[in-house]
């Protein structure tokens, strides 16, 4: 079974009697970590119109290395999407272009 599809036992929980508290402490479900590298490369060109003029280029990749960012699980019990990853949380690679003109 994948990791996405069950990302904790679900038959560790199980609902109280009627009118009763149960005994699951707080916070007791962990999700998915997360972990992105953002990139930058900036590079400048003089320019022959005057001694100040230059052109920037900048191109910068976030999540660089395209890692996928997952979602909490579900945590309903007794519904189908208890303890299921449907969805990420962070964007895929994005790339971002400038370019800038300094007088």
């Amino acid at each position: 079974m994948r990791r996405d599809q069950r990302y904790f036992d679900i038959g560790a929980f199980v609902f109280p009697a009627p009118f009763t508290y149960g005994n699951s402490g707080r916070s007791v479900l962990i999700g998915p970590g997360t972990n992105s590298i953002d990139l930058s490369v900036h590079r400048s060109f003089r320019l022959p119109i005057n001694e100040a003029s230059e052109l920037q280029f900048r191109a910068e990749p976030f999540n660089a290395f395209n890692r996928p960012h997952f979602d909490l699980p579900g945590s309903t019990i007794g519904t189908p999407s208890a303890g299921v990853i449907a969805a990420t949380s962070l964007p895929n690679r994005e790339l971002q272009f400038g370019l800038k003109f300094v007088f």
